[in-house]
């Protein structure tokens, strides 16, 4: 478990651990939670006056509102950092910040036991129903209570995906529950993130074993199963791994009623489907390996699991 602010921006709830930044048009229960002292990397291009950057120190609470500078803090752009000037103005607990039309309520300082999901679309050759998988399995997990990290689109860089994984682990804790799901091209050991970029299984693993706790692996891609094969060889107290085809097969994203336009990959299908039924802790490798599921949806595919059970953290 670790100490982490509650902050309400609207419905939202939002759990700060060293910096955060929220505000209209970028409000995610997990915004930046990734960040340390006082660097603040935006991936939205609509950072304006009515965001406000929230950070704790050793203890105290101070608050950056971008309302005094126009919102020029910070650079436009996706991903490119600035500093944050001055050490802020110090708030207390259950006090109330406005930024522009936005009022957010600062909460309590309160232990938490985080869970994060890392969701990877990979943009090489363009697959139609990667977007769909990304865009679904986000929502499903966030709704159970993951903070959710999504990475897609054309700036994708195995850099910049195992820099995310290290972030993540700065706040593992043996009860957390993590999750990494990609979707896209597979080829051999590798998973392509765009059309000049890969990662190996060693490479995942390796980054996968700095977090702390039980973490699920879904894969769906082609060949994918040479990632189930290499991973019998990690710990298998703490990974589950789910790929959705065998070491030489494909996987398929036929068109499906889950989504109104275009495809969706064969596995993604099946975890949505599962995640939406989910209304308490359930075992996801007995979901799908006891009861023979990806053997009977996914026969044609070859799809593999290995390692032990996984329970999900309901929150709905």
């Amino acid at each position: 478990m670790v100490n982490v602010l509650e902050i309400h921006v609207g419905d939202r709830t939002h759990f700060v651990s060293r910096t955060c930044l929220v505000g209209a048009g970028y409000s995610k229960p997990n915004d930046l939670f990734n960040e340390v002292d006082t660097t603040v990397r935006s991936d939205s291009a609509y950072v304006s006056r009515e965001h406000v950057v929230i950070r704790r120190r050793g203890g105290r609470i101070f608050v950056h509102n971008l309302s005094e500078t126009n919102g020029t803090t910070y650079t436009q752009g996706w991903g490119k950092p600035k500093r944050v000037s001055g050490r802020g103005r110090e708030v207390r607990e259950n006090g109330t910040i406005s930024a522009g039309d936005l009022d957010i309520v600062i909460g309590e300082t309160r232990t938490w036991t985080p869970h994060y999901a890392i969701i990877v679309g990979g943009n090489s050759r363009r697959l139609q129903g990667v977007r769909n998988d990304v865009d679904l399995m986000e929502r499903e997990l966030g709704r159970l209570g993951y903070a959710t990290l999504r990475l897609d689109g054309p700036n994708l860089k195995r850099t910049m995906l195992l820099d995310k994984i290290k972030d993540v682990a700065q706040f593992s804790t043996p009860d957390s529950r993590y999750w990494f799901h990609f979707s896209g091209h597979g080829s051999g050991r590798t998973l392509e993130l765009d059309s000049n970029d890969r990662i190996t299984a060693e490479q995942l693993y390796d980054a996968l074993d700095s977090i702390q706790g039980k973490t699920a692996v879904t894969l769906d891609s082609c060949r994918s199963g040479s990632f189930a094969e290499f991973a019998a060889g990690r710990d298998k107290g703490k990974y589950l791994t789910i790929a959705a085809s065998g070491e030489y097969q494909a996987a398929y994203e036929p068109r499906t009623v889950m989504v109104p336009v275009g495809t969706m990959g064969n596995l993604t299908n099946l975890l949505v489907k599962f995640l939406r039924r989910c209304d308490a802790p359930q075992n996801l490798r007995d979901a799908f390996a006891d009861r023979n599921y990806l053997v009977h949806r996914l026969q044609d595919q070859g799809a593999m699991i290995e390692g032990s059970g996984y329970t999900l953290p309901i929150k709905v």
